[in-house]
């Protein structure tokens, strides 16, 4: 299990991967443990977050100080920070059901019983649409954005260089 002092001197690359990893590997369950698990994961994502964001601030400045160097870095970690805000979104929103399912009651009724099914429904689902994020988060990081190409001029027809006569 990573804590976010762990990834400070990781590359960002190492980073997402550590923290998807980190994420499979730990699935949260109901439960207090699961309630840790959770809460630990939105630890790891917002450091993650942090980091982007820190890293890009540090390649813009360098760019601004040296226009020669490339712009790339700060636009894929901006990018890649978006997603996130996504997981830590459906994370959050997965810890309220989370917190209602590790209630220390007991649920002696149907209709509870029903209700905690809906609950640990519902908390699954966020859990699982958390995961995409995280991938786009990657994808952004490790994709080759293409260069830009710029048209070649379009040839002129000889019509638009003759004057033109009067109807």
């Amino acid at each position: 299990m990573y804590e976010p002092h762990d990834l400070d001197k990781l590359t960002p690359h190492d980073v997402i991967d550590t923290v998807i990893r980190d994420v499979h590997a730990h699935q949260v369950d109901p439960g207090p443990g699961g309630f840790l698990t959770a809460t630990r994961h939105i630890g790891l994502i917002s450091h993650l977050v942090t980091r982007l964001s820190g890293d890009a601030l540090h390649y813009a400045e360098q760019a601004h100080k040296d226009p020669r160097l490339p712009w790339r870095p700060v636009e894929a970690l901006t990018v890649a920070a978006v997603p996130l805000g996504q997981a830590l979104a459906r994370y959050t929103q997965a810890l309220v059901r989370l917190a209602a399912l590790t209630q220390p009651t007991e649920h002696r009724s149907m209709a509870a019983a029903l209700d905690r099914i809906e609950l640990h429904s519902a908390m699954h689902t966020h859990l699982h649409v958390a995961q995409h994020p995280l991938a786009e988060t990657r994808v952004a990081v490790y994709a080759p954005r293409p260069t830009p190409v710029t048209s070649p001029p379009q040839p002129t027809s000889p019509a638009e260089h003759s004057p033109r006569r009067p109807r």
